[in-house]
């Protein structure tokens, strides 16, 4: 099993020294990310804490946004028939958070990650990870936490709960369906993150896609409601008609072909990939992951053109009848 190293640099108790002890609570959830091990070393009175997590293959729900767009830089609108698969998974493992009382606090994109089946059939696994921000509802934390652009009204000031977390899934729905922030109109401008932080408590909330379907826009409209103890609940969202509609999963039209260019972390050999078998992260990883996601990539090709050559074999067959 692969894993990747994930650097932490802690002060004393701050708040990353608590991250291991998080992660142990959910050993063997399938929509957490996995801590194996960590190991701390001290340099010059200052501590580095190295978690040892599960190998994310590709990359974060940021980068998977942008290999929508065939590996362009900038994220890409993803179908909303696979919006609703992988906000399904982004929710059970927000019940399973808020469940065991604690609230993540910064919950987007980068802090998603993705995980390819080996065998590249059906959509990535979404894994929600960095616990560096979470609290427990039990604390009474008040005051901002998190990133701005995911953030609620009430995280500004008010008490902390899990409709902090409902709050920024739904900006990351729209940045999902839409290719842009939520907030996006911010973007840029000198006094930005003042701008926005009045918006918010103004009572405004971000634009709801006019693309989505009514039952998404319905959906969003649950995750922005002003009142934090009348927002739904990551539980009752799961009941949502959004999720429980019919899903017809679109054909991964970056299965097989590969469409764009990308640079390995260790080297600049380039290989050529695509949006659904992404194998090479960003993150630091042991000189040895390359030669595993390497021969990853080469059993996915098997078992594409396996399935390619049985495809042709079956047409001929039914030619000569």
């Amino acid at each position: 099993m692969g894993f990747h190293v994930e650097r932490i640099k802690v002060v004393g108790e701050g708040a990353y020294g608590k991250e291991k002890e998080i992660l142990d609570k959910f050993k063997g959830n399938p929509h957490i990310v996995q801590c194996y091990d960590c190991d701390t070393t001290t340099n010059y009175e200052t501590n580095a804490t190295s978690l040892f997590l599960e190998f994310a293959n590709g990359g974060s729900l940021r980068d998977l946004m942008k290999y929508y767009g065939h590996g362009q830089t900038k994220p890409k609108q993803i179908p909303e028939q696979h919006v609703k698969c992988y906000v399904e998974m982004i929710l059970k493992g927000l019940v399973e958070i808020h469940s065991r009382g604690y609230v993540h606090s910064d919950l987007k994109p980068d802090n998603i990650l993705v995980f390819h089946r080996e065998d590249c059939n059906g959509l990535p696994v979404l894994k929600i990870a960095d616990f560096g921000s979470s609290s427990e509802v039990s604390t009474g934390v008040k005051g901002i936490k998190g990133t701005l652009a995911y953030m609620s009204p009430e995280s500004i000031h008010g008490n902390i709960s899990g409709a902090w977390d409902v709050w920024s899934l739904g900006c990351i729905i729209i940045e999902m369906i839409t290719g842009r922030k939520a907030w996006n109109k911010y973007r840029g401008r000198g006094q930005g993150d003042l701008d926005l932080r009045n918006e918010l408590l103004r009572g405004e909330i971000p634009d709801i896609p006019e693309n989505m379907s009514s039952l998404g826009k319905d959906f969003l409209m649950k995750c922005f409601i002003r009142d934090p103890d009348k927002r739904g609940t990551a539980r009752m969202l799961l009941q949502h008609p959004f999720l429980q509609s019919e899903t017809i999963v679109l054909p991964h039209k970056f299965g097989f072909l590969m469409s764009s260019t990308t640079k390995l972390a260790d080297n600049n050999e380039e290989k050529s990939t695509d949006v659904g078998t992404i194998f090479y992260s960003s993150i630091t990883t042991f000189g040895s992951t390359n030669c595993k996601a390497v021969k990853k990539r080469m059993r996915c090709w098997y078992h594409q053109l396996k399935k390619i050559l049985n495809i042709v074999i079956s047409s001929r067959q039914d030619i000569g009848r």
